[in-house]
């Protein structure tokens, strides 16, 4: 019984902080050909828990919005990671974006019917350009190169003649 009062009180009594996530958004290819799907990954790294608190997790998992300059837009729940592709058919340079929110949970070091969760909750937002180049060139590859070189080839016979 002690144990469980000292605890609570060192609970009540630590110093609340903010519990700090970061994302890292990425697009795979980047740069990527024309026609060419590009995959987008949103990864969220959790900081330390607060101050009796162990166990911090994305509770539910976390809602995402994307979105970018070509017109793409999707809406998700993501658990761990949230991945989603768009499709490109156009050369040019694209921002997507995304904006996230959700709750992180942590749990005290006490006993389990004194203690409830803590529930913060977060919303995030931020960008990265995609860079989407033109295909190959049709006739560039092995069938053009042999194009040309029959070609050189019989422009120096006729010169020699």
């Amino acid at each position: 019984m002690k144990a469980a009062a000292l605890a609570l009180l060192l609970a009540t009594t630590a110093p609340v902080q903010a519990i700090t996530v970061s994302w890292d958004f990425t697009a795979t290819p980047n740069p990527v050909e024309a026609g060419s799907l590009v995959t987008f990954r949103l990864t969220p790294t959790l900081g330390l828990p607060d101050p009796g608190y162990y166990a911090p997790g994305l509770d539910g998992g976390f809602y995402i919005t994307s979105f970018d300059s070509f017109g793409h837009q999707t809406y998700l729940t993501a658990y761990g990671v949230g991945e989603w592709s768009f499709f490109y058919p156009d050369p040019g340079s694209f921002l997507a974006s995304y904006t996230v929110g959700g709750y992180i949970t942590q749990a005290q070091f006490c006993a389990p019917w004194a203690c409830p969760l803590r529930h913060t909750s977060y919303s995030y937002g931020g960008s990265t350009a995609v860079v989407v180049v033109p295909g190959p060139i049709v006739g560039a590859g092995l069938p053009g190169l042999l194009l040309a070189g029959a070609s050189l080839f019989t422009f120096l016979r006729r010169k020699r003649n």
